[in-house]
């Protein structure tokens, strides 16, 4: 289900109610829930306790010029550009940091065991991939090398997403507030305004500039212009160079 805010609108909020203890995750859309993800906003809420969250969002604009950069000079990836092993399990279709560490831990379990969890492998197989879900002796083995999994997932080189918002508390209700005969948990999220205003990520020095620089302290020091370089090497193109090495 997706809800759109926009001018006509103006900020949404979603509310809703749980029927037993719940952890609330907050995240952008493209990220997901992980239990040691520190970017995320998390919040456990208890039942027969309400909790109403009021956030800002900051958005993120990439400069057409940070599209030119390589990985290494940017160290950040579009939602487009998957990692070798994420296209290789196929389990997302997209980018972001979480699927990145979801996808790296995969390849980890089956490097050590061939298999995967059956918390994953019901996904994978509605892709064109199909990869097989541990049976006993499969979860056996993950239990084993649980430690090795865990550090080569650690170890992963996941980038952080180039386009990801950053979500901010305004406001948390109190923890604590609590009626003892609520059957239900009641569960407020809101945006307190619609985005007004946006990180800009671009690049403040290109190759172009570069060469406008040299130019500028070539002609600073030598009195050289691109006009004056053409002017040699016509000249040079011109000169009589026979009628020299006849009187050498």
């Amino acid at each position: 289900m997706k809800f759109a805010n926009s001018r006509e609108t103006g900020p949404g909020f979603l509310k809703f109610d749980a029927s037993a203890d719940i952890q609330l995750h907050i995240h952008p859309p493209t990220d997901i829930p992980l239990a040691f993800f520190e970017g995320m906003i998390r919040e456990t809420v208890l039942l027969g306790s309400s909790k109403e969250i009021i956030i800002n969002i900051m958005e993120v604009y990439n400069h057409p010029s940070v599209y030119q950069l390589s990985l290494d000079q940017r160290r950040c990836r579009f939602i487009n550009e998957r990692t070798d092993w994420g296209a290789q399990v196929d389990l997302y279709d997209f980018y972001s940091y979480s699927t990145c560490v979801i996808e790296c831990g995969l390849t980890a379990q089956l490097q050590y065991c061939n298999c995967t969890s059956h918390f994953l492998a019901p996904a994978i197989k509605s892709s064109s991939v199909s990869i097989p879900m541990c049976d006993y002796r499969g979860l056996s083995c993950l239990t084993r090398y649980y430690e090795d999994i865990q550090h080569e997932r650690k170890s992963c080189d996941c980038m952080s997403s180039c386009e990801e918002p950053e979500y901010t508390i305004v406001y948390n209700s109190p923890d604590g507030e609590s009626e003892s005969d609520m059957e239900t948990t009641q569960v407020q999220i809101a945006l307190i305004e619609l985005p007004t205003q946006r990180y800009v990520r671009r690049v403040t020095k290109t190759p172009l500039d570069l060469l406008i620089s040299v130019g500028g302290i070539a002609g600073l020091y030598f009195n050289a212009s691109l006009l004056r370089l053409i002017e040699i090497m016509f000249s040079l193109k011109e000169f009589k160079w026979k009628d020299v090495w006849k009187r050498i």
